[in-house]
């Protein structure tokens, strides 16, 4: 189904399997431009321009999300191609109330993570939900969604 299946329900964090397809993710690993000189050497992040793969994301995501396409942000990529490199815990909401982009944007009401290469267990490479107590192992093509904020806005501070 477009909405995937229910990981955990409070709060709700789904997968959704064959979001996109192994040609679809190389189109959008090959195309995206990596940040230069960022100075976080635990990960490379870039940005994925315009194109048939990237579009395909948008609009699934929208549609597991049930909100118009235009309020889905620019893609990003992370890449970890080096030995060590790791994201640090974070939460995908703006943390500080005084940021600009708060005012400028709102707040990220949910987080849409696609896995543009498989993982074998044990390795490394896995999205840890701590607070929730499970992992998940990335699958290429898969998709993991999930709520930043609650009915009433407000930052959800376990994820």
């Amino acid at each position: 189904s477009v909405a995937g299946w229910l990981l955990v329900d409070r709060p709700p964090v789904r997968i959704l399997e064959g979001l996109i397809t192994p040609e679809q993710a190389t189109e959008i690993a090959t195309s995206a431009v990596y940040d230069s000189g960022a100075g976080v050497p635990r990960r490379e992040r870039g940005s994925v321009p315009a194109g048939a793969a990237a579009q395909h994301v948008r609009e699934r995501v929208a549609a597991a999300l049930g909100v118009d396409e235009e309020l889905i942000e620019p893609l990003r990529v992370v890449r970890y191609s080096k030995r060590g490199q790791a994201f640090e815990a974070h939460v995908d909401w703006i943390a500080d109330s005084q940021d600009p982009q708060l005012e400028q944007l709102g707040q990220r009401v949910a987080t849409a993570l696609v896995f543009l290469n498989d993982v074998a267990r044990g390795v490394g490479g896995e999205t840890d939900f701590p607070a929730l107590g499970f992992v998940v192992t990335p699958r290429l093509g898969t998709a993991l969604l999930w709520p930043n904020v609650g009915q009433d806005g407000r930052p959800l501070l376990e994820m």
